[in-house]
């Protein structure tokens, strides 16, 4: 996975930095470039010194980020959450990038404007209301069409614009998630799941803790609101797949071997655990065994 940063200067004639805190909402701007900048940087700039540097600035930001989590021990490759590793790269690096593979600085403009165009119709945080139910209604169906809209066909695009194209996406799918994490810390919320006996509004509101990876505490308090209220509306692999999820996005191992991934188009379990580990894990745990190839069969990663 590639990382979100917070704080770069990649190519300071474009942008000098772009500052972020940890929990700041995504910036959706692309960085003007001018005619004159763009010559110069075509002359000054390479990929290979692009992407080194860039690869640099990442393992840097990643690093510090981790710090602040606090009790990191694991493998930072399967760590997930938009303030850390969802978002591929800063838009200093795409729109670099960009004007490096473009033929020309007409050609450039047109590649931003098809990057423009590709989120147009992406789908928005929505408002609240003064109903925490149908807020909750409201959020899944944003974070739904949201991943929907994600995977969808990028076009017969260069690998550089199809690579913004994705940038941009995932940019506007963090916010959701990162609005929909701000939600979930409040109190009212979390009494909402606790006490409610709608089946459908304690589901929605699981998966978006889920989807929370920004906050594994956050996903270890609704784990174990999951598993303290113990009902039908909230079966116990529900709290399990929480609490796994919180433990793998703090870099440690999984208690009941719910987190799969899927990694260059196959299915496999997070933390490099190998299936006969994870089996025993689930035998140890008193739970059937997970089936890598079924879920290959079942297109588990959309193949």
């Amino acid at each position: 996975m590639r990382g979100w940063i917070c704080t770069v200067s990649l190519v300071l004639i474009v942008v000098t930095s772009l500052n972020c805190p940890a929990m700041a909402r995504p910036q959706l701007e692309t960085p003007v470039l001018m005619h004159r900048d763009f010559s110069q940087l075509r002359a000054t700039t390479n990929l290979r010194t692009l992407d080194d540097q860039y690869r640099r600035d990442t393992d840097a930001q990643i690093f510090d980020a981790l710090a602040r989590r606090g009790g990191y021990v694991g493998d930072r490759s399967y760590l997930q959450g938009c303030d850390i590793t969802s978002l591929p790269a800063s838009k200093t690096y795409h729109l670099t990038r960009l004007a490096l593979t473009a033929e020309n600085f007409d050609q450039f403009l047109q590649f931003q404007a098809l990057v423009e165009a590709d989120v147009t119709d992406f789908p928005t945080p929505p408002s609240d209301t003064e109903d925490l139910s149908v807020d909750a209604d409201r959020r899944y169906e944003a974070d739904q069409a949201a991943r929907e809209r994600l995977n969808a066909p990028l076009g017969d695009y260069p690998e550089a614009l199809a690579d913004a194209a994705l940038d941009a996406r995932i940019s506007r799918m963090c916010e959701i998630d990162l609005q929909n994490g701000e939600w979930l810390k409040r109190a009212s919320v979390k009494t909402l799941f606790l006490e409610t006996d709608d089946p459908k509004v304690a589901s929605e509101i699981a998966n978006l803790a889920l989807h929370a990876d920004h906050l594994p505490e956050i996903q270890d308090e609704y784990a174990a609101m999951t598993f303290a209220r113990g009902s039908s509306n909230r079966p116990p692999e529900i709290g399990m797949r929480l609490k796994d999820r919180s433990l793998i996005n703090l870099g440690r191992p999984q208690l009941y071997g719910t987190g799969v991934i899927c990694v260059e188009g196959k299915p496999e379990f997070a933390g490099g655990k190998t299936a006969d580990q994870m089996s025993l894990l689930r035998q140890v745990m008193q739970l059937p065994p997970v089936d890598l190839q079924v879920l290959t069969q079942n297109s588990f990663c959309g193949t």
